[in-house]
């Protein structure tokens, strides 16, 4: 007998701050002239979704963080009647269609808001 494996997804509307170093010229060899780091996460409209598809990798509007902690979810149903947005922390975070909101660039350093749609796989199972 063999099993495939199944994963569960939250998905939703990402929104978060961010600010970025403008790389020198030697480290430009995957496309990125920023190095970004975000704060201030905020995930709207979110639900739980069993495989869906996921974003091809664009160097443009696509991003992937190890981790973001202590981020605001916000569920389109609130699953539990609690009421209240969770924080959680995440990890292996997958943002695509990425759009910089708001952007402002002083010398080398840019900052501003980010929005997209987040993929992050929460749960496996085996069938």
């Amino acid at each position: 007998m063999s099993y495939k494996e199944r994963y569960i997804y939250l998905v939703g509307d990402f929104f978060a701050k961010y600010h970025g170093k403008r790389l020198p010229q030697a480290d430009l060899s995957d496309g990125a002239e920023y190095k970004v780091e975000t704060y201030d996460h905020r995930v709207t409209n979110a639900e739980f979704v069993w495989d869906p598809p996921l974003p091809s990798p664009s160097p443009r509007n696509y991003m992937e963080a190890r981790t973001m902690d202590a981020v605001e979810i916000h569920f389109s149903k609130d699953p539990a009647g609690y009421g209240k947005p969770f924080h959680e922390d995440l990890r292996d975070v997958i943002v695509s269609e990425i759009r910089l909101e708001g952007v402002n660039k002083e010398h080398k350093r840019s900052f501003g808001t980010m929005r997209g749609r987040m993929y992050v796989r929460v749960h496996t199972v085996a069938e």
